[in-house]
């Protein structure tokens, strides 16, 4: 996950705040207490790895006997996956699944069908059936497409708007003359989400949607704050 990182920093920020402390109080600087706080905590880790290192050797051995069994165990399996995928025909079932989406998109059309109500509307239109049974219908809680599922329950007023959310900051920067190229490494990291969107659901992913949108702006900070975008390197 990408909280994963910032969630383990504060927890350990949090378990050394102690001994810190305690030796702050001792007579130590914060700078000295932390120090040596870390330096403990690098020591036991590399202690631990060193008791451990005979029991690491020998799995990664054991590993290494065993890779012709995994290599044979993969491909297997990727068989078995291209096969389940050339008899149920996801090529087209992903098809009839926009179609179907569009179809509800269509039927209202400004405003859509209210939000998170993909799950339940698409029940009505939905005409996918499976080759084992006729009868069964699949069930789908995303459209596989963020854009058509936007259309689809806020309507060509709501996705308009949600557009502009991006447009209008992104118009708003004098580009031309943004000499940092960070700023559009990030926008291109985005734009590559936005495509993506086009074939799944990404932005169902809060994880997706919080590092888009902290990206999004931090590039748009970053370029404002380009000394090439400041008054007195305006002509």
């Amino acid at each position: 996950s990408v909280l994963t990182p910032f969630v383990a920093a504060a927890v350990l920020a949090y378990a050394l705040d102690p001994p810190a402390t305690w030796l702050t109080r001792r007579g130590l600087s914060r700078g000295l207490a932390s120090g040596l706080v870390i330096l403990t905590l690098i020591a036991v880790m590399l202690l631990f790895a060193l008791l451990l290192y005979p029991l690491l050797l020998f799995q990664i051995k054991l590993l290494i006997t065993r890779i012709p069994q995994y290599a044979f165990l993969l491909q297997g399996w990727a068989s078995e996956q291209l096969a389940h995928i050339a008899q149920e025909d996801t090529l087209n079932s992903r098809l009839t699944l926009y179609r179907d989406t569009w179809r509800m998109a269509a039927e209202k059309p400004w405003f859509g069908w209210g939000l998170e109500s993909y799950a339940h509307v698409f029940r009505v239109f939905n005409t996918q059936r499976t080759a084992e049974l006729q009868w069964w219908i699949p069930f789908y809680a995303k459209a596989h497409n963020d854009w058509l599922q936007s259309l689809a329950e806020v309507g060509l007023v709501g996705t308009s708007l949600l557009a502009l959310l991006v447009l209008r900051p992104l118009l708003a920067v004098p580009w031309r003359r943004v000499r940092s190229v960070i700023p559009r490494y990030l926008l291109a990291g985005n734009a590559l989400i936005l495509l993506y969107a086009w074939v799944e659901f990404p932005f169902a992913n809060p994880a997706v949607m919080l590092t888009f949108c902290a990206t999004f702006y931090c590039a748009l900070r970053y370029a404002a704050l380009d000394p090439g975008t400041s008054p007195e390197a305006q002509p």
